[in-house]
């Protein structure tokens, strides 16, 4: 069973906190429903509310795995924030069996993360972390690596921190943790403004770790370079991989086609990719056009802001030859009208298609309306009263 604070988003108080307490007291001693996790997110916890309820914590029973405390600092002073955070953590210095942590959106940084120490460490049987939105900087990302490889090898399965400050040295210091766990199935490192340095190591550590990845996002992290062959011979080792996101990773045309050659020797059941904004151009569109071909698991493409041009042709009618895509973004590629009516027609109803932003010759009549009136506003200008 899981446990969740009903009500709506609030700050907690004494007087508020105390009901929900007793609510979470009952579910503990429910034996007919043993307690498998609980979920604080929602409610702004400060500390009055958090030693109220930590002894509460202290009660859970062995069987629950999973913690949920997502944003629940939120508009508390950062000494208050870091207090509650340090309380609601101590019932965990014995609590050394959790399988999934959740700690998202909360502004951790480096002293969040020590404030979390006692929930972090030692956890022998973690599976799944999930840290996005955390402000966590190349300080936080090396204490994190430092506290999180307690053993030399990891369990770890799930390893989610999107939108985050690593940048080179973040990246570097979590590819350890990646080369120590062999298990890891799920990565999603996007937009952690790292470049081809800190991309450079940390998919050197994925070499080094698992081969049973099912879903790898890299996407908003401008490292492309160096690290695209390494890149390539991970992909190479994945035989399970259904979710690729390698948005804005400045690949360049020549590492899209690198990574699109290391999937059509891996051949995956790969049902969603994303290369977006990589400047794909009209002639490696026949590349991507040949990919989808013998990819019959797909299900979503997103193309968008590249250079396509006339080279959303090739891949429409890739896509109507698959005949399963549920979905693709061809949004922002120097597509023409003509060429933009030319795909509607070929994909038809049965394949959502994002084709916005690409009408030339729209924009063209509107940059003529735009001169059309700022010439009436400087004839308007003129005359003289």
């Amino acid at each position: 069973m899981s446990f969740k604070f009903q009500g709506a988003r609030e700050l907690l108080t004494t007087e508020t906190t105390n009901p929900l307490v007793e609510e979470l007291k009952k579910a503990i001693d429910d034996a007919q429903n043993p307690l498998s996790s609980i979920q604080f997110s929602g409610k702004s916890i400060g500390i009055d509310a958090a030693r109220i309820l930590a002894p509460a914590l202290a009660l859970l029973p062995p069987q629950t795995l999973a913690i949920d405390f997502s944003d629940i600092i939120s508009g508390r002073p950062e000494e208050e924030a870091l207090q509650s955070l340090r309380v609601l953590s101590e019932p965990f210095q014995s609590r050394k069996k959790m399988v999934e942590i959740n700690l998202s959106d909360n502004a951790l940084g480096l002293k969040g993360i020590n404030a979390c120490f006692d929930i972090l460490s030692g956890q022998e049987e973690l599976e799944r972390i999930f840290l996005n939105n955390n402000g966590i900087d190349e300080e936080g990302a090396k204490r994190l690596a430092e506290i999180l490889l307690c053993q030399p090898t990891t369990k770890y399965t799930k390893l989610h921190m999107v939108n985050n400050l690593l940048r080179d040295g973040g990246a570097a210091a979590l590819a350890k943790v990646l080369a120590a766990s062999p298990q890891m199935e799920d990565i999603k490192f996007s937009a952690n403004r790292f470049g081809e340095k800190g991309g450079l190591a940390l998919v050197s550590g994925l070499v080094e770790g698992s081969s049973r990845l099912t879903s790898l996002e890299l996407s908003d992290n401008s490292f492309g370079g160096k690290a695209v062959p390494i890149l390539s011979d991970i992909i190479k080792k994945q035989k399970s991989l259904r979710h690729l996101s390698l948005a804005d990773a400045s690949l360049g045309a020549e590492g899209v086609i690198t990574v699109i050659e290391a999937l059509m020797e891996t051949l995956p059941p790969l049902e969603s990719l994303d290369i977006s904004g990589n400047d794909i151009d009209e002639e490696t569109s026949e590349t991507v056009a040949e990919l989808i071909g013998h990819l019959p698991s797909l299900r979503r493409l997103v193309v968008s802001n590249n250079e396509l041009e006339d080279g959303a042709k090739n891949v429409a009618k890739a896509i109507v030859s698959h005949g399963a895509i549920e979905s693709v973004d061809f949004s922002s590629n120097c597509i023409s009208n003509e060429t933009v009516k030319a795909v509607r027609k070929m994909i038809g109803k049965k394949t959502k298609v994002n084709l916005e932003d690409n009408d030339e010759d729209e924009d063209e009549e509107e940059t003529e309306e735009d001169d059309d009136v700022a010439g009436i506003t400087e004839s308007i200008s003129t005359v003289k009263i």
